[in-house]
């Protein structure tokens, strides 16, 4: 999944000294790896499937060795450097794994056979030439005897070091390999392989920094060479330095033309960059090269995705999981397929993915944790519980499946829940599980009716953590609500007007966040000729796409009527498919409830001119509590702080009066308050409003069978109920800073 871009440090020049040239660390091994090599433990066996979780550097197998393919030939060159003197009468005569990694034993002598056992004869570059190929054919104890025989006559011979490294990778014995293929590398430094095959062990082994070092001086050393300068751009990419990565990637593709290893990761840098549509021509490129590749796939997918592109991310992510087979390494990819299914809104059929992947999988925390968020969006909570449940079977403690449990009903005082994350919240996590331990923390104790200071403390810290680095968003707010004021005008929506679509079947509801709208769109959605499709992000994109036409006033009147009308197509099409998801595809109405959409109102009139718009108004106070106290991610960087969400409100305030004093739409404004206290009264309104017969269904909302994709999963699915009037009393105290600033703004004594 796509991570903004963040700030890359150039690495220092390396230090004289060769990283390999390090002290050997020491490891008890058994003197026999082979016979292990296809184990399916955790840690060994075969190396991770391509594309999948795994090293961001791959070691290089016997059967690609460039010194196998040397040896063997008639037009070998010379060969390679090597130490002066022997091995010494002190080494093991079954192999020299003993010399070089201390506590490690011989081969086991052959069965049947007793005495010493006799030493190695012949030419050590043949025998592990031939222990390659052996490798290669999938024969790792065979491969082994050669390269300990080769080493026996030979303690410094490159290639058989490197190949009995690859045979203790190959079974999990990842610092033994380690050792091995540093040897290698100072035994034979023009051959970037063994450096690349060092970096490689030593950040599966968790030692990333001497891992890069490794890589950046196989890199220097052999600037020319396309898998070295490749290693280490994955490597730095997985280390944050997205812009050297790009480096390495753009010289990888100067060495070897367009290769689809270095465009997939010039495109796996982007996409991580949070540049989507720049990942998109270079993965695809890759994929030409490369169409049966599931990793490279499913990157592909994902960048599609966060690109916008959300059906030809499914479709892409499908082929992705077929390529992948039925083995556990899909389950991966199948998750991103449930999840681009989920961003769409298609939660039955990331179901049916997610089932599949624990059919073959049951004891993936993944697939739990999966499972239940798609359980939640259908309002299936129970369900939901067991699956967050039988994720902390299988890791207890586990963040996302805390907060899971308690987004799934309310917690009570003495529920286990309470002390599992508070001791989640002390732990040393990374920053956004930690950020999620915090807001489920404070939600847990809001609903035990814990001390408002206890509550406080942890919001306090997550919303500290989820603002650190990411800057809030008033400053570009402002500047769009002062331009609205200036452009949009009672004489511009007259001129442009008969340019727009004229269909009726768009409804808006807007507000600010947590104002009420998902229990609107709710009660609409039960309505037999109405769809409720959810936050979608069909305005924001067809904002991007006029971009500087809606900057200025001689943009704006320079717009075409062809141009307003392929951008309301464009709109009405995501508006008929989710209709046709819904099992509605006549419905009259449909509805988009992007609360910040109330910033577009201007553009929304421009495209649909008898559409309708409903505003949601609360008491600022209880909506600025219940901003605070949610987890949004990136979603509305305002809400970290309560001094501005004070500040968003002010604007949100500002932009409204604006708009009902010069928009030519039919707007209805709801109160959250009067609308949980007269729930009949205000859904007749709501429904005649709409042009619709009254349907009994609409109180009956909680009662619908569909998916909600916001935060108001579980409340939406309650009979109305008047316990979140007022909450914010509770809080009085911890509100200050915001009730400051909307008393100062006269906005304390009526809905916003």
């Amino acid at each position: 999944m796509p991570t903004s871009s963040s700030t890359t440090h150039r690495s220092t020049k390396p230090p004289r000294r060769a990283p390999w040239s390090a002290t050997t660390r020491t490891a008890s091994t058994s003197s026999a790896w082979a016979a292990r090599s296809g184990s399916d433990r955790a840690g060994g066996g075969r190396p991770p499937e391509k594309g999948l979780r795994r090293s961001p550097v791959p070691l290089f197998d016997g059967g690609q060795s460039p010194l196998a393919e040397v040896v063997m030939s008639r037009k070998s060159k010379a060969p390679p450097p090597r130490r002066s003197g022997g091995p010494g009468p002190a080494r093991p005569a079954g192999g020299t794994l003993g010399h070089l990694v201390p506590k490690a034993g011989p081969t086991a002598p052959t069965a049947g056979r007793s005495g010493p056992t006799p030493k190695p004869t012949g030419d050590p570059r043949r025998l592990a030439a031939e222990g390659h190929r052996l490798l290669a054919r999938g024969d790792a104890r065979g491969a082994e005897r050669l390269f300990r025989e080769a080493l026996a006559l030979d303690g410094h011979e490159p290639a058989a070091l490197s190949g009995l490294g690859l045979v203790a990778a190959q079974s999990g014995h990842l610092e033994p390999a380690a050792t091995l293929f540093l040897k290698a590398a100072e035994a034979q430094p023009g051959a970037p392989d063994h450096g690349v095959n060092a970096g490689s062990a030593l950040w599966r082994l968790g030692q990333r920094e001497r891992a890069l070092g490794v890589l950046r001086e196989t890199a220097r050393r052999h600037n020319r060479d396309h898998r070295a300068r490749l290693a280490l751009g994955a490597a730095l990419m997985d280390s944050g330095h997205l812009d050297d990565a790009e480096a390495e990637a753009r010289a990888a593709l100067a060495l070897k033309g367009p290769d689809s290893e270095a465009r997939a990761l010039l495109g796996r840098v982007r996409l991580r960059a949070g540049r989507p549509a720049d990942a998109v021509p270079a993965l695809e490129a890759a994929a030409q090269g490369a169409p049966k590749d599931p990793g490279l796939l499913s990157d592909l997918g994902l960048a599609l995705s966060a690109a916008g592109r959300a059906e030809d991310a499914i479709a892409t992510l499908r082929r992705a999981a077929e390529a992948a087979g039925p083995g556990r390494g899909a389950i991966e990819i199948g998750l991103n397929l449930a999840a681009a299914l989920l961003s769409t809104q298609r939660a039955t059929g990331a179901e049916t993915v997610v089932r599949d992947l624990l059919a073959r999988a049951p004891d993936h925390v993944g697939a739990h944790l999966t499972l239940g968020d798609v359980l939640q969006r259908q309002g299936r909570f129970e369900a939901a519980r067991a699956a967050f449940s039988a994720a902390l079977e299988q890791d207890p403690g586990n963040v996302i499946a805390l907060r899971g449990l308690v987004k799934s009903g309310r917690v009570e005082t003495g529920d286990p829940v309470l002390d599992s994350l508070r001791t989640a919240a002390t732990r040393d996590l990374a920053p956004a599980a930690r950020t999620e331990a915090l807001f489920a923390l404070a939600k847990a104790l809001d609903d035990a009716r814990a001390d408002p200071g206890e509550v406080f403390a942890a919001l306090h810290q997550a919303n500290a953590l989820q603002s650190r680095g990411r800057p809030d968003d008033i400053g570009p707010r402002t500047a769009q609500v002062e331009r609205a004021l200036d452009l949009f005008t009672p004489d511009l929506f007259e001129t442009l007007a008969p340019l727009g679509h004229d269909s009726e079947r768009p409804v808006f509801i807007v507000g600010l966040p947590r104002s009420g709208t998902s229990l609107v769109e709710q009660m609409i959605a039960s309505h037999p000729a109405a769809v409720g499709a959810g936050e979608l992000g069909v305005m924001p994109d067809e904002e991007r796409r006029l971009g500087d036409r809606l900057a200025t006033a001689e943009g704006l009147a320079g717009l075409a009527q062809e141009e307003v009308r392929t951008a309301a197509g464009r709109v009405l099409s995501v508006l008929d498919t989710a209709a046709g998801q819904a099992g509605k595809p006549d419905a009259l109405r449909v509805t988009d409830k992007l609360p910040d959409n109330a910033m577009r109102l201007g553009l929304i009139a421009l495209l649909f001119p008898k559409a309708r718009v409903i505003v949601c108004r609360r008491d600022p106070l209880d909506t600025g509590l219940s901003l605070y106290q949610q987890n949004f991610a990136d979603s509305v960087p305002f809400a970290n702080a309560l001094e501005t969400i004070g500040r968003a409100t002010i604007l949100h305030d500002r932009i409204m009066a604006h708009w009902k004093a010069v928009l030519p739409l039919w707007m209805l404004t709801v109160d959250y308050e009067t609308l949980v206290t007269d729930l009949e009264g205000e859904g007749r309104r709501l429904i005649d409003f709409l042009g619709l017969p009254w349907d009994d269904a609409v109180l009956r909302f909680h009662e619908t069978d569909r998916a909600v994709y916001t935060a108001s999963k579980w409340q939406v699915r309650q009979p109305v109920f008047t316990g979140s009037v007022g909450r914010w009393r509770r809080y009085a105290d911890q509100l200050a800073p915001l009730r400051t600033i909307l008393d100062e703004a006269g906005l304390l004594d009526r809905g916003v």
